[in-house]
């Protein structure tokens, strides 16, 4: 079996639909060795977030046949790649970012696509008009196109269904795991190494994700003012317009002593941060599916997320959840999990039995059956 991945992702972005497609792509290699892979990689992306990808023995790149300049990259993704992936007789094509290229269903390929959230459809406000309209004309057709859809949680699927109107027996889900980093205990020498580096409070509620309206930091900013001094907040996501926002707030209210924003934090960081750290909060409106709270659960960090959207699938009964508004209600639960040990262990217990599912080995195993059922009917 020869399969194409879109790897644009896999190769620009560092965090996110970029982990996303590089962890799909690595275990489906090491699992699946009997498996062809080659990796669409557009003109101009950088190869050092994929080079351990390319030392795997059954992974290929593919670069545009054509003299395509960078400035084309967007035209070549959306349609002209589709020669490419005829010239490498794939078999199946898996977009794995909310896209397939326009035409595909003319070729003689097998189509899958991993749907990660349709939230610039329910919630239009948090993206500009020229992206949303973008992004709606490539989800809509690579959910009618495709022989498979993939969604990353319950709620994506309904979602899909809602707004496309879409057979729910073409959709299947598949939860998605995070990097086997934060899988792993850092030491009391690391975390204090750590700390330092970033001058870390000692007794810190921790927060990571882009600094974005959605996501909503800036509940649990407010809900510092009922919380003891000796602990403090530190935000680690990249920096957004949004941030300006918190930052006033912050001065307004003399908390600039107990909030610290930090940003470009590389990976070998996180899992150290994560472990020490008293509660991990995750007040997001909205997500498809919210890596950072499994990241958290896999760090034994009790969590407190927002209901409304998938993050009850996430952290199931391993975490505590708040309205994303009710910024008393997340005070009273972070004051109840600093300061009552049974909590902490509770929800760790609990968060380490809802997690076993969430690992790189699952998605693969499921991802790959989803393949053999498109090929071989089985």
């Amino acid at each position: 079996m020869i399969i194409g991945y879109d790897a644009k992702r896999a190769a620009a972005n560092r965090t996110g639909l970029g982990n996303y497609s590089r962890s799909v792509i690595e275990y489906i290699a090491r699992n699946s060795p009997a498996c062809d892979i080659r990796l669409f990689v557009p003109n101009g992306c950088r190869q050092d977030l994929i080079k351990y990808l390319i030392n795997i023995e059954n992974i290929n790149l593919s670069y545009p046949s054509d003299k395509i300049s960078t400035l084309s990259t967007a035209l070549w993704r959306s349609s002209l790649i589709n020669g490419d992936i005829k010239k490498n007789n794939i078999d199946i094509y898996h977009g794995l970012s909310n896209e397939l290229p326009f035409g595909i269903s003319r070729y003689n390929v097998k189509s899958v696509v991993t749907i990660h959230d349709l939230i610039f459809l329910k919630y239009p406000e948090y993206y500009n008009f020229i992206d949303r309209s973008i992004y709606s004309v490539k989800a809509r057709y690579a959910c009618t196109n495709a022989d498979k859809i993939i969604a990353v949680s319950e709620k994506t699927k309904k979602d899909i269904i809602h707004y496309y109107d879409i057979n729910p027996d073409k959709i299947e889900i598949v939860y998605q795991s995070c990097s086997d980093i934060f899988r792993k205990k850092v030491s009391d020498n690391e975390i204090t190494r750590v700390r330092h580096k970033y001058m870390l409070p000692k007794n810190y509620i921790l927060n990571v994700g882009t600094i974005e309206k959605r996501k909503n930091a800036l509940a649990i900013v407010k809900a510092m003012n009922g919380i003891s001094k000796d602990t403090s907040l530190v935000i680690v996501g990249k920096n957004t317009p949004y941030t300006e926002t918190i930052r006033k707030y912050i001065y307004a209210n003399s908390l600039f002593d107990r909030v610290k924003i930090i940003h470009n934090v590389p990976d070998i960081d996180l899992p150290a941060i994560y472990q020490g750290s008293k509660v991990f909060v995750y007040p997001s409106f909205y997500e498809g599916f919210g890596i950072p709270i499994i990241e958290a659960i896999h760090s034994g960090v009790p969590v407190i997320a927002a209901k409304g959207s998938c993050l009850e699938e996430s952290g199931g009964d391993g975490a505590l959840y708040v309205e994303p508004t009710d910024t008393i209600d997340l005070r009273d639960k972070i004051n109840l999990i600093l300061k009552h040990q049974n909590v902490k262990y509770m929800l760790k217990t609990k968060g380490e039995k809802h997690i076993a599912k969430f690992n790189n080995d699952n998605q693969s195993e499921k991802i790959i059956k989803i393949y053999n059922e498109l090929m071989y009917g089985r």
